[in-house]
């Protein structure tokens, strides 16, 4: 949910997106998902739940790598491509975790299970956006504080890039804003690779809990999710 978030909220606050192209680039995601989740239910009564929510997991671990690797100039297929491999995880990762979680509750407690796990889940959702967004904002800071630390009065990248400027018609105050700029955008892009990078280790350090879970069976009853 945290990456979710702040995708769309880097695309259009950064890189220009509209709120629709923001969108387009995440929509891949619940596609596949909707797509996949009636082939993933009919497979999840034969394949163990906890080689589903590996799959899932690693799924998820390799869509976070392909954003570790974006870059301010990459084009909308290759923001969208990775949000189709979470997509896949999507799909797998929600009747794993649930019948992990769900399989050997009594049909008559179900009711009371499956509100704490909806309770729990959106209130780590409501926690991760606060989280995402504050950790982006301070890695932002970092990482402007570092890229300002190169800009200097002896000659450099910083003086060329002025000269090229003011050979286009910038004026120095001009050429010294339109610098401060991309050096906000990059440090930006520094900070959402930051948080790629952790969420695809995450993401595969989960495996380790999945395989110390009671192995489990479907549940006897089927389970509504909101």
């Amino acid at each position: 949910f945290a990456n979710n978030l702040l995708l769309p909220l880097w695309l259009q606050r950064e890189l220009g997106y509209t709120a629709t192209w923001a969108g387009l680039v995440v929509a891949p995601s619940g596609i596949v998902a909707v797509l996949l989740t009636p082939f993933i239910t009919r497979a999840s009564g034969r394949i163990e739940p906890r080689w589903l929510a590996t799959v899932a997991f690693v799924a998820f671990g390799i869509s976070f790598f392909m954003r570790a690797r974006l870059s301010a100039e990459t084009d909308f297929w290759h923001f969208a491509v990775p949000m189709m491999v979470q997509g896949v995880a999507t799909s797998i990762f929600l009747m794993a975790m649930l019948t992990i979680s769900l399989g050997e509750i009594p049909p008559e407690k179900m009711p009371m299970a499956t509100g704490i796990s909806n309770f729990v889940r959106i209130t780590a959702s409501s926690f991760a956006a606060s989280l995402i967004t504050t950790a982006w904002d301070r890695r932002e800071a970092l990482h402007q504080s570092r890229l300002a630390e190169a800009v200097t009065a002896f000659p450099g990248s910083f003086g060329q890039a002025s000269d090229r400027l003011n050979g286009l018609g910038f004026s120095d105050h001009a050429a010294a804003a339109a610098t401060a700029h991309e050096m906000v955008k990059q440090a930006y892009l520094l900070a959402s690779i930051d948080i790629f990078w952790v969420s695809s280790l995450i993401s595969f350090a989960m495996i380790i809990l999945v395989w110390l879970a009671r192995r489990s069976a479907a549940p006897a009853v089927p389970i509504a999710a909101d």
